[in-house]
């Protein structure tokens, strides 16, 4: 199971704590299982034996630099995302070239930004881990199963899944799996359209949202999936699956 690792560096605790905030509703909007460290100053940071994979980084702390605090972030672990947080723009640059800086938020952070940001991170982390990302759905009953059990909490790994259906006559969300599993929850398609998108999922007709990387062909208004199975495409949704996803469509 994968676990998003996160940092927070900066002397300013209300600061900290808003940047906490707003990270932790974004992740919680995507159903990502994290684990967020707050710290103070940059020898915390810098002498905890975790790795992170995103740190959110002021740019100056006290007397330091945190350029020089991202180098050596940097060197301990290449795949590290750091976001600078600054009132001093003239040094971000700096900060992309030396450090392979992933952005840079001026203060006073506004949430929309910083959530954009974060976002950003889900879909290139997302790229890099895979399948080992997963996500958390709630009161999950399967429904494949002649004892039908039904779990509290189910975490499914997103290279998993190969659709979801919203099925009107249950009002409930269908989620189908590459191990022929079926699993039914509480939920609109609208916001399992949101949570989905950075993993390479589109809507490809009303109450349906498939998983791309599972396409193999697009002929005649179908789907056609690699386990055999075919599901309708809306044709305002051709361009849409042509574009993005560069699916070849006959």
């Amino acid at each position: 199971m994968y676990v998003l690792y996160i940092a927070i560096c900066d002397d300013e605790i209300e600061q900290s704590d808003k940047i906490k905030r707003i990270v932790e509703g974004v992740l919680k909007e995507y159903s990502i299982i994290y684990k967020i460290q707050s710290y103070k100053c940059k020898e915390e940071l810098l002498t905890t034996l975790e790795i992170f994979d995103i740190v959110f980084l002021d740019i100056y702390i006290g007397e330091f630099n945190g350029i020089e605090t991202g180098i050596k972030l940097y060197q301990k672990n290449r795949k590290v995302k750091i976001i600078y947080i600054t009132n001093y723009e003239e040094f971000c640059n700096e900060a992309i070239n030396h450090v392979h800086a992933f952005a840079y938020i001026i203060k006073p952070v506004e949430k929309e930004k910083l959530a954009k940001q974060v976002k950003e991170l889900i879909k290139v982390i997302g790229a890099e881990k895979g399948g080992d990302i997963e996500i958390e759905l709630l009161d999950v009953t399967e429904i494949n199963n002649k004892v039908k059990p039904e779990y509290p909490v189910l975490r499914i790994p997103v290279s998993d899944i190969l659709y979801f259906e919203y099925i009107k006559t249950r009002r409930k969300i269908r989620v189908k799996t590459k191990k022929n599993k079926e699993y039914e929850y509480n939920g609109t398609i609208a916001k399992t359209e949101q949570k989905m998108k950075p993993y390479g999922f589109v809507t490809c007709y009303r109450g349906i949202i498939v998983n791309c990387a599972y396409i193999i062909k697009i002929k005649n208004g179908t789907v056609y999936l690699g386990n055999g199975e075919r599901l309708p495409l809306a044709q305002k949704r051709v361009l849409e699956l042509k574009e993005k996803f560069k699916i070849n469509i006959l």
